[in-house]
């Protein structure tokens, strides 16, 4: 076979294969649903009701939403920290909407949409701890969540430090009210909820690991879906729906009284 030849048979072959990589929300238009992975264990983004059982949250809420912008009737996936990516690729679900923080590295994997929510990742650590910034944290044992992006904050910020991973939160938050470890480095948005179990005095410390926006996960390749679901949550903001749903969750009556202080936009602005 001729160099010529063998390069008309590979494009053949790109082209043949080319839509079905990438044709995912042509699928999702067919069959009329939105296939949303979404965390079950990771209250206020996504978590089960204790009364109804069904997952709800800030993340669950938004994915509905982009859905109906769509057209589409949303299903909810409950997936694993640490199967987010891989539940992804393999097709199981169409979108993560499942407290996603971009990294560059995650960039390489899966491609994001524009942001929906920005969250400062901070370190605790005991109340009487003389620890004051992030490079005091040399040689000290820090937990956080297994597949959480504040292992590789830590990694990079803390090399001396010696990065333990847990379950969940509550794991490695148990492991820090037990002694097991010197700190955990956790959302700030986190931090509120443990005050208000007033478990175990603590303190935050004054440098942030990272002011980490979120975005939507999409499989590789699908740029169509990527431009419909950012069209769907240009449509929210301008309605106000992103407002709502963040109030919902975070505003004014709530534990947490948060203002919004982010639009939906680029991720990497």
């Amino acid at each position: 076979m001729t160099l010529r030849s063998l390069s008309a048979a590979l494009a053949l072959v790109v082209i043949a294969t080319g839509p079905a990589l990438a044709d995912q929300l042509a699928d999702m238009t067919a069959r009329g649903t939105l296939r949303c992975g979404v965390l079950s264990v990771a209250n206020p983004f996504g978590f089960q009701d204790p009364d109804t059982r069904e997952i709800v949250g800030y993340d669950v809420d938004f994915c509905r939403a982009v859905a109906g912008e769509m057209g589409l009737d949303a299903e909810i996936v409950p997936v694993a920290v640490e199967a987010r990516i891989p539940e992804l690729q393999l097709g199981n679900i169409d979108i993560l909407a499942a407290a996603l923080g971009y990294t560059a590295e995650r960039a390489e994997q899966i491609d994001y949409s524009d942001r929906y929510f920005v969250s400062r990742q901070v370190v605790i650590v005991a109340g009487d701890s003389t620890v004051a910034s992030l490079a005091d944290l040399d040689g000290l044992r820090i937990a956080t969540n297994s597949g959480s992006s504040n292992i590789d904050y830590l990694r990079n910020q803390v090399p001396g430090a010696e990065v333990l991973t847990y379950q969940d939160t509550a794991a490695a938050f148990l492991a820090f009210a037990q002694g097991r470890v010197d700190g955990v480095a956790i959302s700030e948005l986190g931090t509120m909820q443990l005050r208000q179990q007033g478990a175990i005095e603590f303190r935050i410390v004054q440098d942030p690991l990272r002011i980490e926006p979120w975005g939507l996960g999409v499989r590789k390749g699908e740029a169509s879906l990527v431009a419909a679901v950012n069209q769907a949550m240009e449509a929210m903001e301008s309605s106000g729906q992103v407002e709502t749903i963040f109030n919902t969750w975070f505003g004014p009556e709530t534990p947490f009284h948060l203002t919004r202080g982010f639009t939906v936009g680029p991720i990497t602005q």
